[in-house]
Parts: C-alpha cells; structure tokens; sequence
C-alpha cells in the first residue's frame, strides 16, 4: 500500500476547512430559513386569530351552505339568528327555519345560487319554535368548493326595518282615509311645486285627479298669473318653515272664482 506524501496531507486538510465552511454556511441558512417559516407561521396564526374574531363576532350572520341547503359553517351571530346552539346546527337544512310561506323564496335564491356566478339576495321570514316571526335579508354567492357547489350566505335581521316600514304604510293609510273623507280641501306638494297629493274634496272642487295631477305644478295646471301667485306663497311658506296663511282666489271646476283662507 503506497504511503502518502507530505505534499498530499495540506491538500486534504484544506479540503476538510472548506467542507466544514461550507456546511457550517449551509447550517446558518438553513437557520435562516427556519427562523423566517417561523415568522410567516406566526403570521399566519395571527391573520388566522384576526379572521376568526371578524367571522365569529360580526354583526350579522355568515353561512356556508351546500347546493341542498346544509349548513357547513355559521358564525354566533348566524346561530343567534336562528336561536340554537351552533353544534347543533351543523348539517341541518337552512330552508327548514324558513317559513313555509318563504320557502319558495328561499328555494329559487338558494337555486340561483348554485347555477350562477353573481350576487343574488332575498328577503324571507323565519319561523323559530316559541319565538315570534323574524325577517331576514339573505345576500349570497355561490362558490365552487373543490367536491361540490356551496354558497356562501349573508344574513341581516330587518325584523325592526319591517316594523317601521308597517308602522309607516299604517300611518299613511290611516292619514290618507282621514283626509280624503275631510271636508276641508288639501294637497301635498314638494320643494319644487310640484303636486304630490290632493285629497276628494279638492278634487270634488277643483274638477281634478290624483292621476292627471301628480308630478306636474301650477304652471301645468292654472293660467300663468294664478301659478305664479301659488308658487310664491308656496316659496314664502318653505323660507319661514312656519305655517303661512294666505287669502287665494281660485277658480272652481265650474269656473267661478271662490275665495279661500288658506294655511300653506
């Protein structure tokens, strides 16, 4: 077996220096990196905690449904919404807390869904066990998850909106019954003149409609002086904001002038 020469050993050993650098390099890299996915896993974590808060605390309810309207996932404010605990409403069908007068509704909206690409909402009530109807606003999208078509809810409560849009058509109801069996000629116009309003007695009167009148002003309706004349003590009434009366003399259906205190 030849013997190896001095003038070989310097050449391994500066191998040996070069091949420890170099892993030694490698070593600290790979530190690097570690430290680095550490750093993008925290993140993540962090994004994660901060996604989860925003899903879990909203305002409003979040659902993932299936095409047939399983619940996959629901945030607290959805498991309020349809007043159960959030385990136990894990697979269950959406549609069935949905009013049966709704479900047709919901049926089409949840269909849309699951055929197109675009935002769909609807408007529905749900009928809860023991608990008064509650009307929802569902805005939703439908999303391919890999397996199968889901959709991905949004839902509002407008049981109060409800409330006051119903108060509100009462109230105008009740105001417009009032008025038009009133014996006492009035109308409604808005800021620019033009006529809104007018109830049966000034019809009866005046030989107008509702139909024929609305959304036109006094320079459609009366010769120019007399228009002119309403839309100033119109103008007059809408700068004080307070009631303004005027002696107006207006010609009647059958053309005979008539005077009238009037409160504008």
């Amino acid at each position: 077996q030849p013997q190896q020469t001095q003038s070989d050993q310097p050449l391994a050993e500066a191998d040996s220096l070069r091949l420890i650098h170099e892993l030694h390099v490698h070593q600290i890299e790979l530190e690097l990196q570690n430290e680095e996915l550490r750093e993008a896993r925290a993140r993540l974590e962090q994004n994660l905690n901060r996604y989860t808060d925003l899903y879990d605390f909203a305002p409003v309810g979040y659902f993932t449904v299936t095409s047939d309207g399983a619940i996959r996932e629901l945030n607290f404010a959805g498991a309020t919404l349809l007043g159960q605990a959030r385990s136990h409403l894990i697979d269950r069908r959406l549609g069935l807390r949905v009013s049966r007068d709704s479900r047709p509704t919901f049926t089409a909206f949840l269909n849309q869904l699951v055929q197109g690409e675009v935002r769909e909402t609807c408007e529905v009530t749900l009928d809860l066990d023991g608990a008064p109807l509650r009307h929802v606003r569902f805005e939703g999208v439908g999303v391919d998850s890999g397996e199968d078509r889901r959709c991905r809810l949004v839902a509002v409560d407008i049981t109060e909106r409800k409330r006051i849009e119903t108060a509100l058509r009462d109230s105008e109801e009740r105001f417009r019954l009032f008025m038009d069996h009133s014996p006492v000629v009035a109308w409604i116009k808005d800021e620019e003149g033009r006529w809104i309003y007018l109830n049966e007695t000034y019809q009866r009167r005046f030989g107008a409609s509702v139909e024929a009148w609305q959304g036109k002003t006094d320079f459609d309706l009366w010769p120019a002086d007399i228009a002119e004349k309403f839309r100033q003590s119109d103008l007059a009434a809408l700068a004080t904001g307070e009631p303004l009366e005027i002696a107006d003399t207006i010609p009647e259906a059958d053309g005979a002038l008539s005077y009238w205190h009037t409160i504008k």
